[in-house]
């Protein structure tokens, strides 16, 4: 009996052995389909954006075709099918929805539908992956661009800053806010933007004394859209450097 229970273990020992191995190879290869189906997404959303920034400087709207992207959501749904817990699916998901009608104005009933599943991913990836600054700052841009500036607005903002508060494309996001919503913004987050645009100011370098001016990138965005008067009567000129950037001589 005994030398007959010994092969026996062994045998167990092989088929669990294969088993782990074989759910490995189906792991590895759902990852790997997944992150293929994402990278395909990514592209498209990106493809769109340029074309879109390219219509809007020459005064044109611009809408994916609709093969196009049906392919794309189509790809972003297979990634997040593959892969429900990854936070970074669900942000290429929610790209997605949100790319739909890029150059569609503000509040258009035909894009509301689209970017509110572009919420539900959002709230998603946030819910996965809690920490991450640059969910929180894409569900604020995407609760502006539908005019909803409400608590959920003012959370996603603060916990942005709170998680990102030195992150470059942060700080040029929440300008880019400052600059489109201030007189909409609750006094919550009108604060926090006006005192984030106000600290961006000073990073000129980064930890190893490399010239990084973030400072100069943000206030020539408030220059091109011509909104010095406005960020400028919101501070108080208590500092030389704030003094210089909203002396009217300055100005271009």
């Amino acid at each position: 009996m005994p030398p007959e229970s010994a092969p026996s273990r062994g045998g167990w020992r092989w088929l669990l052995a294969s088993l782990l191995i074989l759910l490995f190879v189906l792991w590895s290869l759902m990852w790997g389909l997944a992150d293929l189906a994402a990278f395909r997404a990514r592209v498209w959303v990106e493809a769109w954006s340029y074309q879109s920034r390219q219509a809007t400087a020459q005064g044109r709207t611009y809408d994916p075709v609709p093969e196009e992207w049906e392919t794309a959501l189509a790809d972003g749904d297979w990634a997040v099918r593959l892969a429900p817990f990854s936070a970074d699916y669900r942000e290429d998901l929610a790209r997605v929805y949100a790319s739909r009608y890029l150059s569609t104005a503000k509040g258009e009933a035909i894009a509301l539908p689209f970017q509110e599943q572009a919420l539900v991913q959002y709230r998603e990836s946030i819910r996965l992956r809690p920490t991450w600054p640059y969910s929180y700052i894409a569900l604020a841009q995407t609760l502006a661009r539908m005019s909803r500036l409400d608590a959920e607005f003012d959370r996603s903002l603060d916990m942005a800053l709170h998680y990102g508060p030195w992150e470059p494309d942060i700080l040029l996001a929440v300008t880019d806010l400052a600059l489109d919503d201030l007189p909409r913004l609750s006094p919550f987050s009108r604060q926090l933007v006006l005192d984030t645009v106000r600290r961006g100011q000073a990073w000129t370098m980064d930890a190893r004394g490399g010239d990084v001016p973030y400072g100069d990138q943000i206030w020539a965005r408030v220059a091109s859209r011509h909104k010095q008067m406005v960020i400028c009567g919101w501070w108080s000129m208590n500092s030389r450097q704030i003094k210089s950037r909203c002396s009217p001589a300055s100005w271009n």
